[in-house]
């Protein structure tokens, strides 16, 4: 309920500092006009701490903005919205570097195959010949290899698990220090 004090009379009060508690100030702050509160809010640093610090703290008097908005320019705002997200969460997943994966069966899997393509390349002769030895080192030379690629498919999915669910933790785990942009706020950048 706007009483009209005057800036002047409002200003004499603040400065002298006369209130009990601090509900009472806050009360003299609703009273005033919107125009006076913001006149008041220019002189803050005149006023004493406590008053200083309210003004600060609470957000007494805040400007909202009515407007008609048609149910296209909700969805076009909504989507600008999450377009915004979608661009920073990718900007920030390609900066993300994961801590080191603990090793898993897989990994242990596709070490041994490799090993055992390793042996039978460093046995394999020099000179190609057309014995049926050779030809069965060849066969099971592509046998080895076809399961080493399944074992590294397999390896990289799990690293990709591991990287996804790390950022997704690290980015709940410090939140405070950072934010995904809304449509208020993505402009501020």
């Amino acid at each position: 309920m706007e009483r009209g004090f005057l800036f002047e009379d409002v200003d004499f009060i603040l400065k002298r500092d006369w209130f009990v508690d601090t509900e009472s100030i806050v009360d003299l702050l609703w009273e005033l006009s919107e125009e006076v509160y913001w006149q008041v809010v220019e002189h803050r640093h005149e006023y004493a701490l406590r008053i200083r610090e309210l003004m600060e703290s609470d957000k007494i008097h805040t400007s909202i903005r009515v407007r008609d908005v048609s149910e296209d320019d909700f969805n076009a705002e909504q989507e600008a919205i999450l377009a915004e997200r979608e661009r920073w969460m990718r900007a920030h997943r390609k900066a993300y570097v994961p801590p080191p994966r603990p090793r898993e069966d897989a990994d242990d899997e596709m070490d041994v195959v490799s090993l055992k393509i390793a042996t039978l390349v460093s046995n394999k002769p020099r000179k190609p010949s057309y014995d049926p030895v050779t030809r069965q080192t060849a066969a099971e030379l592509a046998k080895l290899e076809n399961e080493l690629a399944s074992k590294k498919s397999v390896v990289d999915s799990i690293d990709r698990a591991w990287t996804d669910l790390t950022w997704l933790d690290a980015l709940h785990r410090d939140v405070g220090k950072r934010f995904i942009p809304s449509g208020s706020n993505a402009a501020a950048k």
